[in-house]
C-alpha cells in the first residue's frame, strides 16, 4: 500500500484480501477474490506458498497463468522455480535479516536491554522474473 501511495497511484483496501501464509490461505483468498465481479489481472502474494494456492486455485476454474492472470509471490521459496508456470517472485535477504536480527538482540543483551528498538534496516531484495507474471 505505501508503494501505491508513493508511486500516486490510488489504494483500494477492497482488493486487500488478508488470509494467511500458508498455500491453503492462498486457495482461501484467491476463491474469495473469484467471487467479485471483476477478476484481477495480476496477484501478489504475501509469501510463495500463499502465490502457490492462489495459482492452484486459478488453475481449477480455467484461468491460464500469466495469460488471463499474473501471479507474483514473495520469498524466492525453492519450489517456486519448478512448479508450472514457475513463479515470479521476490527473494528477501532471510540470510541477512537474521543476523541483522542477531545484531540487535546482541545489543540489546549487552546494553541490558536498554537500546532503541525504533531502528529500522532496510535490506535490497531482488525480483526474480519467471513465467507466472
Amino acid at each position: 500500500m505505501r508503494a501505491l501511495e508513493e508511486a500516486g497511484l490510488p489504494v483500494d483496501e477492497n482488493l486487500v484480501v488478508w488470509a494467511g501464509f500458508h498455500e491453503k490461505n492462498g486457495a482461501e483468498a484467491m476463491k474469495t477474490i473469484l467471487e467479485r465481479k471483476d477478476t484481477p489481472d495480476a496477484i501478489f502474494a504475501v509469501n510463495d506458498p500463499a502465490a502457490l494456492g492462489a495459482m492452484t486455485v486459478l488453475k481449477q476454474h480455467g484461468f491460464k497463468i500469466p495469460e488471463d492472470v499474473s501471479v507474483v509471490g514473495f520469498s524466492n521459496n525453492p519450489i517456486a522455480a519448478f512448479v508450472d508456470p514457475p513463479l515470479t517472485t521476490i527473494e528477501q535477504p532471510a540470510y541477512e535479516m537474521g543476523m541483522e536480527a542477531i545484531k540487535a538482540l546482541l545489543e540489546q543483551i549487552e546494553n541490558d536491554g536498554k537500546t532503541s528498538n525504533d531502528k529500522t534496516i532496510v535490506l535490497k531484495t531482488n525480483l526474480i522474473i519467471r513465467s507466472s507474471a
